[in-house]
């Protein structure tokens, strides 16, 4: 009964977190698209604004805010996703080091594979002398 309690609790943190995500990223894409917007609306009631000095440098600041909402958009992620926080710290540190061993898994707050299944073929190995296909064999020139 203790165990499916803590499942359950488990199950609904993470549902949460998903769902405290998703309202900060829709918050984020409303503020950095929203001055965008309200501007061609303006523009649209007021056609004399656009012959102001500075309306280009507006437009200019509106347009870059809304295009760097696309890359607030992973960091927002990583700061909220532990999982996917863990898959591109493993990423990093193969991209980095290129020993044999594989290193220790981070401490996560789920419970998974040491290696994640998308990345696993990738990391087990960065030399091309121990590379084997996928039946175990060495490839032809690695004997």
């Amino acid at each position: 009964m203790l165990l499916l309690l803590l499942q359950l609790y488990i199950s609904l943190s993470c549902v949460f977190q998903v769902v405290r995500m998703f309202i900060v990223i829709v918050i984020t894409f409303a503020i950095c698209w929203l001055p965008y917007h309200s501007y061609f609306i303006y523009m649209h009631v007021d056609n004399s604004i656009v012959y102001a000095k500075w309306i280009k440098h507006l437009y200019l600041s509106f347009y870059f805010l809304a295009m760097s909402q696309s890359s607030i958009n992973p960091l927002i992620v990583v700061g909220m996703n532990s999982r996917f926080r863990n898959y591109i710290y493993e990423i990093m540190f193969n991209a980095c080091t290129c020993d044999d061993e594989p290193h220790p898994p981070r401490v996560a707050h789920y419970y998974a594979p040491a290696t994640p299944p998308l990345f696993r073929r990738y990391s087990q190995s960065c030399s091309h002398s121990h590379s084997r296909s996928r039946s175990g064999k060495k490839p032809r020139g690695f004997q």
